[in-house]
């Protein structure tokens, strides 16, 4: 009986470590069956790497890139151009006493550019062109009196241009117009045809500067203006006009508005 109640009193004493062990072994054994779940798992990459696989990355420059052909991209839209153009003068001659640019007419013309460089090209062309003056004032519809003075000095010109490109939206041109006579009338104050008798004659070679400014539309289009001065003297001062003008010559001056096709270059491989 004895031997009974000692045996008790030591497995009530040793039954807490006993319970304590068991819980360790199954904590323990909860332990390593979450370790064996996370090494089955897959593991995730950085998170730089996660974001790049939802957003695309910026595109960058690969270290072989070609800074000349970038240079001369231009060239892909072609070397040579073909320019058509139409336009409205407005015309007056210095040197007639006359002033303000009144004489209507038309320009009307074709170019061929060739662009040998990224800002600067050369053009040449052929184009008809009507300049002169124009100065008239009556007092009514009945009254046949008044200054009807008016001249016609129509040209075949040949244009010779430098021009500079900026981006392809600009373009600023300057040169030569070689000027023929095609066409000459003219009449006095009064309204009759003086072409014949009037003196002196106008020449019938003009060389003129000129500027010229347009702007590029889609790169087929353009509109602009273009001022154009003689150089040299297309006549003398006319008899009448000398009292009243300075000026040892008369000069075309005129402002011309234009618009221009630029036909589809022929591209370079």
């Amino acid at each position: 009986m004895k031997t009974v109640r000692n045996s008790l009193l030591l497995f009530i004493f040793f039954l807490p470590a006993i319970l304590n062990a068991e819980t360790l072994s199954n904590t323990c054994s909860e332990i390593d069956g979450i370790e064996n779940k996370r090494d089955s798992v897959p593991q995730l990459e950085p998170f730089v790497k996660i974001k790049n696989e939802f957003i695309a990355p910026v595109e960058r420059m690969p270290d072989s890139f070609d800074y000349q052909n970038a240079a001369n991209d231009w060239k892909k839209n072609g070397v040579f151009h073909a320019l058509f153009h139409v336009g409205v003068n407005m015309a007056q001659i210095d040197g007639d006493a006359y002033a303000g640019y009144n004489k209507i007419g038309f320009d009307v013309g074709a170019d061929v550019m060739v662009r040998f460089h990224k800002y600067i090209s050369a053009s040449v062309g052929v184009g008809y062109t009507q300049w002169g003056a124009k100065y008239s004032i009556i007092s009514n519809a009945n009254d046949s009196l008044g200054q009807r003075y008016r001249t016609n000095l129509n040209y075949i010109q040949i244009p010779l241009a430098i021009n500079i490109h900026d981006k392809d939206i600009i373009m600023f041109s300057a040169g030569v117009n070689l000027s023929f006579l095609a066409k000459f009338n003219e009449r006095n104050e009064i309204g009759i045809n003086v072409t014949d008798t009037v003196q002196p004659q106008p020449k019938t070679f003009d060389a003129s500067a000129f500027a010229a400014l347009h702007f590029i539309i889609k790169k087929q289009f353009a509109i602009g203006v273009k001022f154009s001065y003689s150089m040299i003297p297309i006549r003398g001062v006319e008899t009448q006009y000398k009292p009243y003008t300075h000026i040892s010559g008369e000069y075309n001056n005129t402002l011309t508005f234009r618009f221009m096709y630029i036909l589809s270059a022929v591209k370079k491989k």
